[in-house]
């Protein structure tokens, strides 16, 4: 999955969530505590459009401003 990749992780998950207006320029992603890709086929599989995954993450900054984040999020990623 690209989240593996090396140019991808906390600082580009950052990038990403403050771009789409989820996470405040005050605020960061510190790491991915986890990722678990969802299954591809099978009973479990979740659509073909693309890699699916949950993530887990912890954040970084003022305690106000990560009120109300999530640590655990959905990604779906298309194919390349």
């Amino acid at each position: 999955m690209q989240l593996r990749g090396a140019s991808f992780g906390a600082a580009w998950l950052t990038a990403a969530m403050r771009a789409a207006g989820s996470l405040a320029d005050s605020c960061a992603v510190r790491r991915i505590a986890e990722l678990y890709e969802l299954p591809l086929e099978g009973d479990d599989a979740q659509g073909g459009a693309g890699h699916k995954a949950i993530l887990t993450v912890e954040y970084e900054g003022p305690a106000e401003a990560l009120e109300g984040l999530h640590a655990r999020l959905f990604v779906k990623m298309p194919w390349r």
